[in-house]
């Protein structure tokens, strides 16, 4: 016992040398085995209560990137993340503690370090899911239709409107003409407007609305991409959020104030997390209104059938266009086979284009449409020539003949 407690003390008195286990271990003729059981020994007997004084160094607190840095100077060496949040003062329910580290000081003393970073808003909300959720539902209003019983619609109305990317931020004098917010609203809702006015109300027996394809140009409150891509944004991640919201709302009541909506909530390369939370509070806000349908499922290719006509929503971003018949063919055989016309609607491109395909005849064949935008253009892409017109669509089906009308809203 006299041996082990001389070799604690001479141990201590060494320890600030920052030398190697191997040089401690020659130094005291002992073995590494015994060496780690004195340097837990001496863990043990300098651990102090979490009562104990603490001398703060420094912190700092980044608001903007949502980080605090921290460092103490204590008397023992904190291994746990509670340990650490207790002492450093980080509330662990709105940080994650990313990084820490501690150094011994000559005087016996240690030097703790941690580096925390803010929860990412879908991390909080993953958390909170439930409880959103079921607030939500328990506030989603029962609604009634306003229309008469007595319609003969019998015709299904899609309103496609892709890659609006609400946020973005255009100069004219940078970018040939402005965007934000504000004006992707007026065009958003004016483009509504007026593919409704092309056609008879009482003809439509319901709506196909689908949303996101980059509905929103970030996915973060770092104004980036899901892929962490930065963007020129016109206003605050949350504000952008609560904007599209709001907006979807209102054009689903109005929607389903002429007839059934179907919603369909397709993934973009930008807002691809954004959009599933905005689904989800859809899909929660409209739970007691059996005349929206809300199809918010996380797969990325959504498909949808209409009388003989089979429609596939996917970005178009990660595929090859000539495959997505047959992707659609394998990955819905039964809506394949039970269709007469099969149609791939794609965003991402910001232009208007149709490419028919053929495959062993001409019953089995497809078409894939990318669809245009109503989105300004931004420094990026004027810089690269991108330019196309601005533009939004609505189609007409009918349950046996399938397409038969398309109509423009132009800025």
């Amino acid at each position: 016992m006299i041996e082990e407690t001389n070799l604690l003390s001479q141990l201590q008195e060494i320890l600030h040398w920052k030398k190697s286990k191997k040089f401690y271990c020659e130094k005291l003729d002992i073995t590494e085995g015994y060496l780690e059981e004195l340097l837990k020994e001496l863990k043990n007997q300098t651990k102090p209560t979490m009562k104990e004084e603490t001398t703060e160094k420094t912190t700092r607190v980044n608001e903007e990137k949502g980080t605090i840095e921290s460092t103490l100077e204590v008397s023992f060496d904190p291994q746990s993340v509670e340990e650490l949040a207790k002492l450093h003062k980080i509330d662990l329910t709105k940080y994650k503690i990313s990084n820490y580290w501690s150094k011994l000081k000559s005087n016996g003393k240690f030097t703790s370090s941690v580096f925390a970073t803010l929860k990412r808003l879908d991390s909080d909300l993953a958390s909170q899911k439930d409880i959103l959720l079921k607030e939500l539902k328990g506030n989603s209003p029962k609604c009634q239709f306003i229309y008469s019983n007595n319609r003969d619609g019998n015709l299904a109305y899609e309103i496609n409107i892709p890659d609006v990317h609400f946020g973005k931020m255009s100069w004219n004098e940078e970018s040939g003409e402005d965007y934000d917010l504000k004006i992707a609203e007026q065009r958003y809702k004016d483009a509504i407007s007026e593919l409704l006015s092309n056609v008879s109300h009482k003809s439509i027996e319901r709506f196909i609305f689908p949303i996101g394809n980059d509905m929103i140009n970030i996915d973060n409150r770092r104004n980036e991409t899901f892929a962490g891509t930065p963007q020129d944004s016109d206003s605050r991640f949350f504000k952008i959020v609560k904007t599209v919201k709001r907006i979807l709302i209102q054009a689903i009541d109005a929607l389903s104030t002429i007839a059934p909506v179907d919603v369909v909530v397709i993934s973009g390369n930008h807002d691809t997390e954004t959009m599933f939370m905005i689904g989800e509070m859809l899909d929660a806000y409209y739970h007691n209104n059996e005349k929206v349908n809300i199809d918010n499922s996380p797969k990325q290719r959504k498909y949808y059938k209409y009388g003989v006509t089979g429609f596939q929503y996917t970005h178009g971003n990660e595929e090859k266009h000539h495959e997505l018949g047959l992707i659609f063919a394998t990955e819905e055989s039964q809506l394949w086979a039970s269709t007469k016309f099969r149609i791939c609607k794609l965003g991402h491109f910001h232009k208007n284009k149709k490419t028919e395909y053929v495959s062993v005849d001409e019953h089995q064949g497809f078409q894939v449409q990318i669809l245009p935008s109503l989105s300004g253009s931004d420094a990026w892409h004027k810089s690269k020539g991108y330019m196309s017109k601005k533009q939004a669509k609505g189609f007409l089906y009918h349950k046996e003949k399938g397409q038969i009308g398309e109509f423009t809203y132009s800025v």
